[in-house]
């Protein structure tokens, strides 16, 4: 169904009532019984004539304009979405009667999913004059030299695995709350001198849970250590999948009903469409936020916490009520040094057992750099030493001799030192003079031995053969090689004896579901934009004056009269064709004051239509009136008095208030497709 097809299904919806009033506001006088395909046919017709276009374009305001633009950016937005993006600089019920008003102007439609859109018709003449980002959003390009990032370490490879290191250490100890002891706090900023330590805390708790998510740390018996077994597995996942998966991670808690992919994919695209703009005000940046949360499945919630978040990450720059995203984020790239990829890694390797390189080292060309030295500062260069617990850590992971070599040598500028070949050597040989193995060891007589050492499909199930029919299998992998045995013709497999196998290691794996960015927002961007006011205001002015003055020369009964003023003062009227007697049904009723009779009757009706609002105004103090738009639920009758009872939109919370306390109360329809009452 494209988009005329479901704005029409949306007209066709309508009740009777709704639909009746809107073709007798712009067609006149309709006959019963009365054929709406046919109707919505001459409706199409008209607003597709270019003077009525123009007409109703013209008729459009300031705060018209920003509802609209709200509508046409957010993604299928709902009221509630509207008002969140506004951050409640505009009031609920403002913003509801204003989207029922535009409703009733035919700019904007509402589907069976409560989801706002812009009338197909009418879409392409409101850009960009009328609808355009620039029109909610301050965005300027930023000059070169505004770009320079004030922190980086976040988006250099070698940081991370300085951190890798230090988990692998053992030395990242936490309380039964999760926040570092102190002694971890201390070995943190020994580690990294570039953080303070009043940031310590939160930046390492963010980053551990984060990371805890991705696999890559776990927690056991109070030390945050390095889960090696999914580290290993990651030599295929590229830098950039790498750095925005840990930083959605540890935004994750904060949205907690989004998929990671669509995490991922929010943050690349606000990262990329911020690369290149200036310092934003906090509105603007508020809304530039919900604008591309809203197109990945986002909630549009309150901002402060995520904002928090980035700012400790360094992500996020706030000064003087403006803020900015790090440019290194726009490219996940890394200081200008590694740009130039003809040029060698600053690696020096030293016969002192330390390595000191630049932010040049890459994560993908030393992915397990960080299990076989031990980091020892981040300060002006990234410095980690070799010795025989970290060497011994890494041929844990099953990292050979010669493998640990041909790392070591690749990173090096220049030959390695002998005397650390010789001590690797020497520490190797010193871990191979004890071998320790755990799995299920397999007795076999001559004719299974045969089949099991023939066998192709069971080699990679046996860790050692210990002696003539002696092997020792894979405990994590007992099911696989059992199901070889039988497939073999050994039919007759006795239980494990000792106990029961070993549990099998987590082996999850990063799954990233990263697409390229959206490129809606960023074609809105580069769409021609005129800053100036919508068209013809003055001419509009001028027509609604022109249009009261000949309503005021007309003889018309009260309520015709007031209807046809109430029509012009909401834009409802487009030709003067339209100043008929054709009397429609309110769109509010009101009481206020003494009128206790009027206000129960509204109340009544209200609860009998079930789709009606109550606008609430109460006054606190002679020159404070609070305005609450309420949700009525029931009425509860006091003696002579009657409490209305609901629920506050868009906050949802509890409402009880006495009809006498009640200054002024209006009945409103929550949409023009919902039914009247």
């Amino acid at each position: 169904m494209n988009a005329i097809q479901e704005w029409t299904q949306a007209l066709y919806n309508l009740s009777d009532q709704a639909f009746l009033s809107i073709m007798r506001n712009y067609l006149g006088p309709i006959k019963t019984p009365f054929h709406k395909p046919d109707l919505i046919s001459r409706l199409i017709r008209l607003i597709s004539g270019e003077q009525i276009k123009e007409r109703m374009i013209s008729l459009i305001d300031e705060q018209d304009r920003l509802i609209l633009n709200a509508v046409a950016l957010l993604d299928r937005p709902s009221i509630d979405d509207v008002y969140h993006f506004f951050a409640k600089d505009i009031e609920f019920y403002i913003i509801q009667q204003s989207i029922i008003n535009l409703e009733e102007r035919l700019l904007i439609f509402q589907k069976e999913d409560d989801s706002l859109h812009i009338n197909p018709l009418l879409i392409e003449e409101l850009k960009p004059e009328i609808l355009h980002i620039r029109h909610l959003i301050d965005l300027q390009v930023a000059e070169q030299e505004e770009l320079q990032p004030d922190s980086q370490y976040l988006f250099e490879q070698p940081f991370h695995i300085a951190l890798l290191s230090l988990f692998a250490s053992g030395k990242i100890r936490i309380n039964s709350d999760g926040s570092l002891r102190k002694t971890s706090v201390r070995t943190v900023g020994d580690v990294f001198p570039f953080l303070s330590e009043d940031t310590i805390p939160p930046y390492m708790q963010l980053l551990i849970g984060g990371l805890s998510r991705m696999g890559i740390l776990e927690r056991s018996h109070g030390t945050i250590i390095t889960n090696d077994s999914m580290i290993l597995q990651q030599e295929n996942v590229s830098w950039k999948e790498y750095l925005i998966t840990c930083i959605a991670q540890c935004l994750r808690d904060i949205f907690p009903m989004s998929r990671l992919s669509h995490i991922c994919g929010f943050l690349q695209e606000l990262f990329e469409v911020t690369a290149h703009i200036r310092a934003m005000g906090s509105t603007d940046f508020h809304r530039l936020w919900n604008i591309i949360a809203s197109h990945h499945q986002i909630p549009l919630n309150e901002t402060s916490e995520p904002f928090y978040m980035l700012r400790i990450l360094g992500i996020l720059y706030h000064q003087e009520n403006r803020y900015s995203i790090n440019p290194l984020a726009g490219s996940l790239g890394v200081p200008a040094a590694q740009d130039h990829r003809d040029e060698h890694r600053h690696v020096i390797i030293d016969s002192d057992f330390t390595i000191t390189c630049d932010a040049g080292l890459e994560l993908s060309a030393s992915r397990f750099l960080y299990a076989a030295a031990k980091v020892i500062t981040t300060d002006t260069h990234y410095q980690f030493e070799l010795t025989k617990r970290s060497c011994i850590h890494a041929f844990d992971l099953s990292i050979t001799l010669e493998q640990l070599i041909e790392l070591l040598e690749q990173l090096s500028q220049t030959r390695l030192p002998h005397n650390i070949l010789q001590t690797v050597t020497q520490w190797r040989q010193e871990y191979e003079s004890l071998q320790i193995y755990s799995g299920i060891v397999i007795v076999a007589n001559e004719h299974r031995r045969r089949i099991i050492e023939k066998h192709p499909s069971l080699q990679e199930h046996i860790i050692k053969t210990l002696a003539a029919g002696v092997f020792l299998f894979n405990a994590s992998t007992e099911r696989l090689w059992r199901e070889v045995l039988i497939s073999s013709g050994i039919e007759v497999l006795p239980k494990t004896r000792g106990g029961s196998p070993e549990k099998a290691p987590r082996s999850a794996v990063i799954h990233l579901d990263i697409g390229e960015s959206q490129p809606f927002l960023i074609s809105c961007i580069k769409e021609p934009f005129s800053s100036g006011q919508p068209s013809d205001q003055t001419d509009s002015s001028t027509f609604l004056q022109d249009l009261q003055q000949e309503l005021d020369q007309k003889h018309f009964p009260r309520p015709e009269y007031e209807d046809l003023s109430a029509r012009i003062d909401k834009k409802l009227i487009l030709t003067h064709d339209q100043l008929i007697t054709t009397y429609l049904h309110p769109s509010a009723a009101e009481a206020k004051g003494f009128d206790y009779q009027g206000k129960l009757n509204l109340c009544r009706q209200a609860l009998a239509s079930r789709h009606d609002l109550l606008e609430v105004h109460i006054r606190a103090f002679p020159d404070q009136e609070d305005v609450l738009l309420i949700r009525p639920e029931k009425l509860l009758k006091e003696g002579n008095n009657h409490i209305l009872i609901g629920t506050t939109l868009p906050e949802h919370q509890e409402f009880s208030k006495s009809l006498r306390k009640i200054f002024l109360l209006r009945k409103l329809k929550s949409s023009l497709y919902s039914p009247l009452s």
